[in-house]
């Protein structure tokens, strides 16, 4: 559980210096300490490298899980622009289903087979958006200097269960909150939890953990990804390959509305 320090306590105290120097305040200071946690965990992930990845192809396979067991076995294939274009492909021929969206255009595309393309509905499209907006991937890149952001440090005297880490909470205009543990000695994310919002309107616990990691093209990388939704095992991802920045580039076609094959 984490003992959580009132934000509106460290708005109302102040440091009361003896001389004409401004100290920091106690919230700036807590500012402070939680932006650079996240600072050395993305100098763990490669530092400049980690933050100019811009497109990421990977290969692999995950577990789906329903009432703690396993429910399905795929593999995969993905494509991501980052921010915010995915294609996402699993089986292969006839069997194969296809995933696309690109919510620059705000729009989603889903493959069945070879010839079968359905726009996706709004709702999908607002399910993803949620999803882009609660990726790591994008967090630890493109939206710690969003405007309204704020931080909150939790050492390891204040987490309990979760072994020797220490977290971070990031919260965005909008009031939603991203939980990141990090490893003290590795610096490397161990955890992440966040709030997500179905269809219907109901609130569910989701939560990443992040296991495996290796070194490729200069990027610290986990290789395996365990997602619990509501306490409960969702899935399991395994990264086989996984490529940042191909050369050639992403084609533009693979995040537009498919074409039927012949």
């Amino acid at each position: 559980m984490l003992k959580r320090v009132s934000f509106i306590l460290l708005c109302s105290l102040t440091v009361h210096a003896q001389d004409s120097t401004k100290k920091p305040s106690d919230k700036e200071t807590a500012q402070q300490r939680a932006r650079a946690v996240i600072e050395r965990s993305i100098a763990a992930m490669g530092g400049d490298r980690f933050r100019q990845v811009r497109e990421i192809q990977s290969k692999g396979h995950f577990f789906l899980f329903k009432d703690g067991q396993t429910a399905g076995l795929a593999k995969y294939i993905d494509y991501t622009r980052l921010p915010d274009k995915s294609r996402n492909q699993t089986g292969e021929g006839k069997n194969k289903e296809i995933a696309i969206f690109d919510l620059s255009a705000n729009k989603g595309w889903h493959q069945e087979g070879k010839s079968i393309i359905k726009e996706a509905t709004p709702d999908e499209v607002r399910q993803f958006r949620q999803t882009v907006r609660h990726a790591w991937e994008n967090l630890l890149r493109g939206r710690l200097d969003e405007p309204g952001m704020t931080f909150f440090y939790y050492g390891s005297e204040d987490i309990t269960g979760k072994g020797e880490v220490e977290a971070v909470e990031m919260i965005d205009a909008e009031n939603d909150s991203v939980l990141f543990y990090c490893d003290l000695k590795t610096h490397l994310p161990t955890r992440m939890e966040y709030t997500s919002v179905d269809r219907r309107g109901e609130k569910h616990k989701e939560a990443t953990e992040f296991y495996n990691w290796h070194l490729v093209q200069g990027v610290m990388t986990p290789h395996r990804q365990d997602n619990f939704s509501d306490g409960q095992s969702s899935s399991q991802l395994f990264i086989d390959e996984i490529t940042y920045n191909p050369k050639p580039a992403l084609s533009d076609a693979l995040f537009s509305k498919p074409v039927p094959e012949k």
